[in-house]
């Protein structure tokens, strides 16, 4: 997370993990067990607050959830697979992602078909994991990329490419039972939809908000555009020196998505898109 660990996946079902050295060098520390009987499509971080903990996405449909842990006696730094989810059989999973942490939950997000699921644990080992919702497009055939809302001080969101459609959905704030992370209901809804794309979308990312008033959404398209979009469930929009003693606009709570920017000049499909610890920085 900080920048000095690196994870790869690949066709040849291997996951590794790199540590940056000194003067810069990437040096191969560990090979996971071959879980997977597929190519390993994608392996992701969680926060890190839980320690040293993977989820890996195979196009064999698995997913799973690795943990690095200290043997007894020897000191030495092993790498486990505490758990493996499998999707419905003949749908790939094509996009996952950890989730910010509430409650001491670390969440987990995955595609599956035309949907997505979100599940939790609160062990330490992670062993067991509990679905907390889900989100289905009715009319799209897939799901094909998602990034979570960063922010603790929101309810949980993610943004969601499906097709040439692209939603942000969350819990519903009337069901919440007082306790962060935590619904009544299994079924999370659409909170606001992004102006359909010309052309379908292959990568999405949610920017870090840092206490803007707002947040920015990235899409990136196969008609080789990037675009930004400002999203705000406050319709707080404009930051002045008085925004803490004013009261709260009259659409306070309705979400609202403003088309910022499009950012041209790719010459071929841009397949991914991310943002930097500031939220100012797309790359």
């Amino acid at each position: 997370f900080d920048g000095s660990r690196m994870a790869t996946c690949s066709s040849d079902r291997s996951i590794k993990i790199f540590d940056q050295h000194a003067k810069g060098e990437w040096k191969l520390v560990c090979e996971l067990p071959k879980t997977h009987t597929a190519s390993v499509q994608k392996v992701v971080w969680a926060p890190p607050e839980f320690g040293a903990v993977l989820a890996s996405a195979a196009a064999d449909g698995g997913i799973c959830i690795y943990q690095e842990s200290v043997e007894t006696g020897t000191g030495r730094k092993l790498w486990r697979q505490r758990h493996k989810f499998s999707v419905e059989q003949g749908y790939v999973v094509k996009d996952i992602g950890f989730g910010p942490a509430r409650a001491g939950e670390l969440f987990l997000a995955f595609t599956e078909a035309n949907r997505v699921m979100i599940h939790a644990s609160s062990q330490s080992k992670h062993t067991t994991w509990t679905l907390k919702g889900s989100y289905a497009f009715e009319s799209a055939n897939s799901c094909d990329c998602l990034s979570w809302c960063t922010s603790v001080f929101d309810q949980p969101m993610i943004l969601v490419g499906a097709e040439k459609t692209v939603h942000v959905c969350g819990e519903e704030k009337e069901e919440l039972s007082g306790q962060a992370g935590s619904s009544s209901s299994d079924e999370w809804v659409l909170i606001k939809g992004l102006p359909e794309h010309p052309a379908p979308v292959v990568d999405v990312a949610w920017g870090p908000s840092l206490g803007r008033p707002w947040h920015l959404l990235a899409t990136a398209c196969q008609d080789h555009i990037v675009r930004v979009f400002g999203f705000s469930i406050t319709a707080s929009w404009v930051i002045t020196p008085d925004m803490l003693e004013r009261q709260p606009p009259a659409a306070e709570g309705k979400a609202e998505v403003r088309h910022v920017s499009e950012l041209t000049g790719h010459t071929g499909v841009v397949w991914r898109g991310g943002w930097d610890a500031e939220g100012t920085l797309l790359v």
